[in-house]
């Protein structure tokens, strides 16, 4: 009994390699790697010069903070963080396709 030819099925990355090339996740981890080195290291600057008080300060503010938010403000925190996960990702997303 002959085989017959299947037809491959399309996955989405395969668009992508189309318009990227075949080594675009290679690129992209590449590229968010150095993004995200970027955006820390100022970051993990100010952490290493805080004093060891300074440190305590910053998070018993943020614990007590968050000990006496209410639901709805901790609903409303999260709903903030997400929003600005998506605009970030769609910025990205419409940079790196230039739309």
């Amino acid at each position: 009994m002959a085989k017959g030819k299947e037809k491959t099925t399309k996955r989405w990355d395969d668009d992508i390699r189309q318009v990227a090339g075949k080594t675009w996740s290679r690129v992209a981890r590449e590229e968010s790697q150095n993004e995200r080195t970027s955006r820390l290291n100022p970051i993990h600057e100010r952490l290493v010069c805080e004093s060891t008080e300074e440190r305590d300060n910053r998070l018993d503010v943020i614990r007590h903070r968050l000990t006496n938010e209410t639901p709805g403000q901790r609903q409303h925190r999260l709903d903030i963080i997400n929003q600005r996960i998506e605009q970030n990702f769609l910025f990205n997303v419409r940079k790196d396709w230039q739309l």
